[in-house]
């Protein structure tokens, strides 16, 4: 259904923000554009926008106090992981084009399609009295809100995920029950393994897990600082995971596939963050991504895939990992896609010694194209700490310094014009023929 409220109040709290800019009467150009089809990046998918950028804008000029209604209407959805940085984006340049006194915003007509539920202690509970009475009366607290579910915890050592902000957790949660307890026992760090599956019902009408508590801490909030170790624990478990999938693998939503389907995002993300003066060297990041989508293509067999190594999914403990979640977007593809997480996770320096120790080596077509997705992630990761350093909807701080170390690393491995011949990218490591 068409979230009037939502757009209500986005609309009240734009036209409060243009009028308290000293253009309330130009606040009628505003305009509403159906689910993107102008051609404009503001797609159907980017359900809730309007109600997270507007209950934002609503409640600084004081017509919504209520924190509560700001907080349900930035998490009403979330876009796929590519579009991420695009969404942030896009809000940035909105919110800025209000803030300095333009009387235009080009915003979508959007569209609910999950009613939300207050995920509570109290729901919990029913839930596992009514599909797992045996996990009832274990201990039940929050854990983490992410970007697709709620983490509660049960007891110490299961942990129940619901999803709540977007229409496609459903299936991802579904994928990880039917694959990822096959995979797990194969993997040398902890991940999340499903033991349980919950039905759609009618307090609760979609599905949910109950699974393995892994703990540690997200890397995006405690970095690995020990080099050595870190490296060979990441190239271990990539090691483990890339393996050949059945045919039956599910694909993933943008990941594995060619890095030049990413060329479009590439470069409105590089123009929107060099636009906010976070990118000193644009040209060496462009030469990055180049060379990465100039390399051969992958045409090995297709791999089993984590699809979303960012620092955020992946733990922490005494400066070096101890497990990894959030498999969602478990895939099958080219393993480059993984291979960035070299680049997005290690201490300067380490990435030499995780090439080493992953296996089989891979080759230099797979290196440039694992360091063309860094690229994308690093700028995705520098988008949205952005966001989250001036509170904006859809940012997070924390995801801010990994990605800028990630990208001066990546940047690092340019040579210069006038130095040593063309721009090309340097060699990472040892690299021998993929076997």
């Amino acid at each position: 259904m068409t979230d009037t409220g939502g757009i209500r109040l986005g609309l009240a709290g734009i036209e409060a923000a243009l009028e308290r800019n000293g253009n309330g009467h130009d606040s009628g150009h505003i305009e509403f554009v159906p689910d993107g089809r102008d051609g404009s990046r503001w797609g159907g998918d980017n359900t809730g926008l309007l109600a997270a950028v507007g209950a934002a804008l609503a409640i600084a000029a004081g017509l919504a106090p209520d924190e509560e209604v700001q907080r349900k209407a930035i998490l009403a959805h979330r876009p796929e992981p590519d579009t991420a940085a695009g969404l942030v984006t896009s809000v940035a340049e909105m919110l800025d084009q209000v803030t300095r006194g333009r009387t235009a915003a080009r915003l979508p007509l959007l569209c609910m399609t999950h009613t939300r539920i207050e995920v509570t202690v109290e729901l919990v509970r029913h839930l596992l009295r009514d599909q797992h009475p045996d996990l009832a009366d274990r201990p039940v607290r929050l854990g983490a809100r992410g970007w697709d579910n709620q983490l509660w915890r049960l007891g110490d050592d299961l942990a129940v995920r619901l999803p709540w902000a977007t229409q496609s957790a459903d299936a991802l949660l579904r994928k990880e029950h039917a694959w990822l307890p096959a995979l797990a026992p194969h993997l040398p760090l902890p991940v999340p393994v499903p033991q349980r599956l919950g039905e759609p019902s009618e307090r609760f009408p979609r599905p949910w897990i109950v699974t393995t508590w892994v703990p540690g801490e997200p890397a995006d909030r405690a970095p690995a600082t020990r080099a050595a170790e870190s490296a060979d624990s990441l190239a271990a478990f990539l090691t483990a995971l890339h393996r050949p999938a059945p045919t039956a693998a599910p694909r993933g939503r943008g990941r594995g596939g060619p890095l030049a389907d990413h060329a479009e995002g590439f470069a409105k993300h590089l123009a929107s963050a060099t636009g906010m003066g976070l990118i000193p060297d644009p040209d060496a990041v462009r030469a990055v991504w180049e060379d990465a989508v100039a390399a051969p293509d992958w045409t090995g067999p297709a791999m089993w895939l984590h699809g979303d190594l960012h620092p955020a999914n992946i733990l922490t403990t005494d400066g070096t990992f101890c497990g990894v979640i959030d498999f969602g977007d478990l895939c099958k593809g080219d393993p480059a896609c993984d291979l960035a997480a070299p680049w997005t996770l290690l201490p300067d320096g380490a990435a030499d010694r995780f090439h080493e120790a992953y296996q089989p080596t891979p080759d230099t077509a797979t290196l440039r194209r694992a360091r063309g997705w860094a690229v994308l992630r690093a700028l995705s990761g520098i988008l949205i700490g952005e966001a989250g350093v001036h509170g904006r909807p859809g940012g997070k701080a924390t995801w801010g310094p990994p990605a800028h170390a990630a990208l001066r690393r990546l940047v690092a491995t340019i040579r210069r014009p006038g130095e040593h011949g063309p721009v090309v990218t340097e060699p990472v490591g040892q690299v021998r023929p993929h076997g």
